[in-house]
């Protein structure tokens, strides 16, 4: 069964969160915006910016999450 939420298969999504979990460096993830363009989904981009929030202690979730990326993770990853 298809599951293209945003337009990209499960596994497409799951190789994204994957990449960017592995990523060290700017330029390793220069590299995977080239190479990935699940990555450049506005879909993803709220599924990563919830696992964050999911994963900061619960006092941080909403506001440490908005603090930390804003509208920053979003503007890096589209271009």
């Amino acid at each position: 069964m298809s599951h293209r939420r945003g337009g990209f298969e499960l596994a497409e999504r799951q190789e994204g969160m994957r990449a960017l979990r592995e990523a060290r460096s700017p330029e390793a993830l220069a590299k995977l915006l080239d190479e990935l363009p699940v990555l450049h989904d506005p879909v993803f981009h709220q599924d990563v910016v919830r696992l964050l929030s999911q994963e900061l202690p619960e006092d941080e979730r909403l506001s440490g999450v908005q603090r930390r990326h804003g509208g920053n993770l979003d503007l890096f990853l589209l271009e």
